[in-house]
């Protein structure tokens, strides 16, 4: 096992397996990494489980072919009381189908790239799956799954289970450089950093684009011609003068992202709107999640003046559309680790839109305060950004156009295609 684990340039060859346990629509840095891989002229197997459907290119690309993991352990029920007898009942039948995946079912590859989190049994059943097929055996980080652990009792060994299968990998990768030093530090690994970046269906839109995108979402007025921001004047699309501030947000609706902090923002900003003369918003959140329906009820119970808030969840081709006609965005996330960084705040910078931003401790290797958008801490935080932001809008806008401007020259010029042949190509090839 030692003369496996040196670390050691990948010879070319014909078939690399990238493995994620999870759905593989909803893994996007995985799928780009897929695409890339299959760019180079490898033969690239797409494992993960069933969920949503894998971005267009992918599917339809000669080099890639998708597999689904049957997830037959999920007919075992789950019994609080008998939680820790079926639990590792469940867990052992998953180990066993993904290694007879990983180790049989799918052709002989050179390569097995993984995804973490989550971590266990991921860097469990992959340093198995890369010793019997003789592949090299490459890591993602995007977190660490120790820290996604609720259990008091269970992180101290999850933490250990991952900090020992961790060091099995030939060569690792990872979301951030405050993570990179982590891992350096305090388990002794060496990583390469590569930014997630978006890629090239990030672009912005015409005003004929974004009225057509807004008819196809139904924003349109009940009385007047056009749609909530957009109009037809001498055959040509312009935007409406007194038209809403469309804002936008992506979340998870669970406890990790407390959209509690934007409802009340919204709130706070609804209640100061007529004696600030300050513009309506229209908010679109995007997503699904375990806590959606418990935030609707709350959005409802509240008597809205000038704040209009509904959820939406978007074909894959239509949200890159909505962040490029957005005026401007809204990220919740907060790190479990403090490690990693939001991809949602990538794709909104690729399409130049700023962003306002919950702050966390890797935040700053993304978010530039006062130069690409901004970042609160507290809700009146959030309430007081929102009020300096927007008034005026949108005869005053130059503060939000100025951060899009920043975005033009100095983020979106460089896409994942530039980073992922700087950073991670060498390593596959």
């Amino acid at each position: 096992w030692t003369q496996r684990k040196k670390k050691k340039k990948i010879k070319k060859m014909d078939r690399i397996c990238v493995f994620v346990l999870g759905d593989c629509g909803h893994s996007p840095r995985m799928q780009y990494h897929t695409l890339s891989l299959a760019n180079e002229g490898s033969q690239v197997e797409f494992l993960g489980l069933s969920g949503s459907e894998c971005h267009k290119p992918l599917r339809d690309h000669p080099n890639i072919r998708i597999t689904r993991i049957p997830e037959w352990w999920s007919i075992i029920p789950r019994i609080k009381a008998l939680f820790f007898i079926l639990g590792p009942i469940k867990v052992l039948c998953q180990m066993l189908t993904i290694l007879y995946y990983l180790c049989f079912k799918v052709e002989a590859y050179r390569a097995l790239f993984v995804q973490t989190p989550p971590a266990i049994p991921t860097l469990i059943i992959a340093p198995i799956a890369s010793w019997w097929r003789g592949a090299t055996y490459v890591i993602d980080w995007h977190n660490f799954g120790y820290s996604l652990t609720n259990s008091s009792l269970l992180k101290p060994i999850a933490y250990h289970i991952e900090r020992f299968a961790a060091r099995l990998g030939h060569h690792h990768i990872c979301v951030s450089k405050h993570m990179k030093d982590w891992l350096k530090d305090t388990w002794g690994i060496t990583a390469t950093v590569m930014y997630d970046r978006p890629p090239h269906l990030f672009q912005k839109l015409s005003m004929t684009q974004k009225h057509e995108l807004f008819q196809k979402l139904k924003l349109v007025g009940d009385k007047e011609e056009g749609t909530l921001f957009t109009t037809i004047k001498h055959g040509k699309v312009v935007y409406k003068p007194n038209r809403p501030v469309l804002l936008v947000s992506s979340t998870s609706w669970t406890i990790d992202e407390d959209f509690s902090i934007l409802l009340e923002g919204l709130k706070r900003y609804d209640e100061r709107v007529e004696k600030e003369s300050l513009p309506s918003i229209h908010c679109i959140i995007t997503g699904k999640g375990p806590l959606k329906q418990y935030y609707l009820d709350c959005i409802k119970a509240i008597e809205w003046k000038a704040v209009v808030i509904e959820t939406a969840w978007l074909e894959a081709g239509d949200y890159p559309k909505l962040l490029a006609a957005a005026d401007l965005g809204i990220s919740l996330h907060t790190s479990s680790s403090g490690l990693d960084l939001p991809m949602k705040i990538v794709d909104m910078f690729g399409v130049g839109l700023p962003v306002l931003a919950v702050q966390f401790k890797t935040l700053s290797e993304l978010v530039k305060r006062n130069k690409n958008g901004r970042i609160f801490s507290t809700i009146n935080e959030l309430t007081l950004q929102l009020v300096d932001l927007l008034h005026g809008f949108p005869e005053n806008k130059h503060t939000l156009d100025a951060f899009s401007d920043h975005l033009d020259t100095n983020f979106r010029m460089h896409r994942w295609d530039d980073e992922w042949k700087q950073k991670t190509k060498n390593i596959f090839y």
